[in-house]
């Protein structure tokens, strides 16, 4: 299992994917951040290999936030998750995030697929499709 640092809104939030996570045997693997402050303090702790955030806790600025991740955990897979402007969504994938999924679709399964699969496309940034807003 990868390590993975999942951002989120609230220390409810937060609570209940640390749940899920003791449940699966995956505590170890996954940490939990409410705040841009706390999510760069957690990867200096220990680098993640995937980072899963709220886009309404990277703001206001994705861009950077991308940025700061990667400075800490080179080669994260970023994925943000939640509204944000075309422009600004562009500039953060071009920064490194591999994808921003739109808070627009309300079909959960639709959401949970398009991030595996943009979290599964690891090796087709390196043969020409890259990362994509979705």
């Amino acid at each position: 299992m990868r390590t993975v640092l999942v951002c989120v809104r609230t220390p409810l939030a937060a609570q209940n994917v640390a749940a899920a996570a003791a449940r699966l045997g995956l505590a170890a693997a996954v940490r939990t951040a409410v705040s841009d402050p706390e999510a760069m303090l957690r990867l200096t702790e220990r680098p993640a290999d995937v980072v899963l955030a709220d886009t309404a806790l990277t703001r206001p600025d994705s861009v950077g936030f991308t940025r700061r991740v990667l400075a800490r955990s080179p080669g994260a897979a970023i994925l943000l998750l939640g509204a944000e402007d075309p422009g600004v969504a562009a500039a953060t994938i071009a920064a490194g995030a591999r994808g921003l999924i739109q808070g627009g679709d309300h079909d959960l399964v639709s959401v949970v697929a398009k991030a595996i699969l943009l979290l599964g496309a690891a090796g087709r940034a390196s043969r020409g499709g890259g990362p994509e807003q979705q």
